[in-house]
């Protein structure tokens, strides 16, 4: 850690044997990489790496694994260990190792914080990864990978760019959010799915690329949540949230659906305080329960007239909720060497199965414990915890906001076991929007002093 205090520290960047020196605001928005300007060489390749990471990005978030699977066993049984690693994974890896063969690259001070913490995560995973394999549990091994470690890999990738840079890839990856949730919105207007999902669903519940509704409920309602705390044209604003909105409560979700109705005003509260500009959150406040006094009730109605709001007519804990909790009761079945070392999740889920009458088991607390066993799963759970405190440390209240959120209601689910890009894009988008804020001024990092 030395050496990359050593890289960023004071105020001055180190690019191919120049000092260049930049006033606070200068270093925000150059960011590390146009401390390489006096090659222009170096800046062209990290623009043309910059590139590719992008086109691996994307596939990442719209190729899910039910496309995947019609092409190569990718979450399904069968096949080889590296078609379970997304191909999108592949390209982003590939340009993380070739950004910092590149000379001159930094990161910039004020990311060592969250840098320490994706380093202590990824020291985390590996070592339960390597576990997993000395214990010949690959599957355990490979989606861990596949989400957790590429994703930290990915975000470490991004804190070498500069800071307009991920700025861009921020807003992008909500401009293509908000176009899936308008994908669902037609699939919704026309009965039948587009995109495969993940599973067949019992139910019509439209997803776009996201691949499950319960996926489509947790990343429409975190990007709404981070798009709140931005500054943009305030129409551009509204259309996306109210597009995101709308996708989550189509999407089914009914967990989604209760968190919003909290979570959407706190942040839009929460932003009014944070810029100190314009209307007051008093009047904010107060303008708010006027709306929502005439909005909300209209769109009740016009959901449940829709039937998105059907789910609930069974009430909150149906056949599909009680199922994520009765499948607590494999734990009277196994070992408690199970417990504490794990086992192959393939035989806990027949024993779901056989003796419970669960299909699918849809508790990350299930996977974590059987595949990394109650020790690294209490390992990998305090590693997460560190790098989501890094992530929400020092930027806008709203990407805090957005991260518990989704924490909490991916807990619901298998979001956090599962290949849907969730935890991807949540993470992704935290790391890049902290620049967006830095850059406008909103949260002010611990900028070195000017030399």
């Amino acid at each position: 850690m030395s050496a990359i205090r050593h890289a960023a520290g004071g105020g001055r960047h180190q690019g191919l044997g120049q000092a260049m020196t930049f006033s606070g605001r200068e270093q925000l928005a150059a960011g590390v990489l146009d401390a390489t300007q006096a090659r222009s060489g170096t800046v062209t390749f990290a623009r043309v790496v910059f590139i590719l990471f992008c086109i691996g990005l994307f596939p990442r978030i719209l190729l899910s694994d039910g496309f995947l699977n019609l092409l190569y066993p990718y979450t399904t049984e069968g096949g080889n260990f590296a078609g379970k690693i997304h191909p999108g994974n592949y390209l982003m890896v590939i340009c993380a190792g070739l950004i910092y063969l590149g000379p001159g690259l930094r990161f910039h001070a004020s990311d060592l914080p969250l840098l320490r913490s994706i380093i202590v995560f990824l020291a985390a995973v590996t070592l339960i990864c390597a576990f997993n394999f000395s214990q010949g549990r690959t599957g355990a091994a490979g989606y861990i990978l596949d989400i957790y470690v590429t994703t930290g890999v990915a975000i470490v990738f991004v804190l070498a760019m500069p800071f307009q840079w991920r700025a861009v890839l921020g807003k992008l990856m909500i401009f293509i959010l908000v176009v899936n949730a308008v994908l669902a919105m037609i699939e919704f207007s026309i009965g039948r799915l587009l995109i495969p999902p993940t599973l067949v669903p019992a139910e019509f519940r439209p997803t776009g690329f996201l691949g499950a509704a319960l996926n489509a409920g947790v990343v429409n309602l975190t990007v709404a949540i981070m798009l709140i705390g931005l500054r943009a044209h305030w129409f551009l604003k509204l259309t996306g949230v109210a597009i995101l909105i709308i996708g989550v409560f189509i999407s089914g979700s009914r967990t989604a659906m209760l968190f919003s109705t909290i979570a959407i005003p706190l942040s839009v509260l929460v932003t009014a305080y944070k810029r100190r500009e314009g209307f007051s959150v008093g009047v904010v406040a107060v303008l708010m329960v006027a709306a929502g006094i005439v909005i909300v009730p209209a769109f009740y109605m016009l959901a449940s007239e829709l039937g998105v709001l059907a789910r609930f007519q069974t009430g909150y804990v149906d056949d599909s909720a009680q199922t994520r909790i009765d499948i607590y009761k494999v734990f009277g079945f196994v070992d408690w060497k199970d417990i504490l070392f794990g086992a192959n999740i393939l035989e806990i889920r027949k024993t779901a199965q056989q003796v419970l009458g669960i299909e699918h088991i849809e508790s990350p607390v299930i996977f974590f414990v059987f595949d990394m066993g109650l020790i690294g799963a209490v390992i990998f759970v305090g590693a997460f915890a560190i790098l989501i405190t890094g992530l929400s440390r020092k930027t806008h209240p709203t990407i805090a906001i957005g991260l518990v959120f989704f924490v909490t209601l991916a807990a619901t689910n298998n979001t956090l076991s599962s290949k849907v890009p969730s935890v991807f894009v949540a993470l992704m988008l935290a790391a890049c929007l902290r620049s967006v804020h830095f850059v406008s001024g909103d949260s002010r990092p611990g900028l070195p002093r000017q030399a």
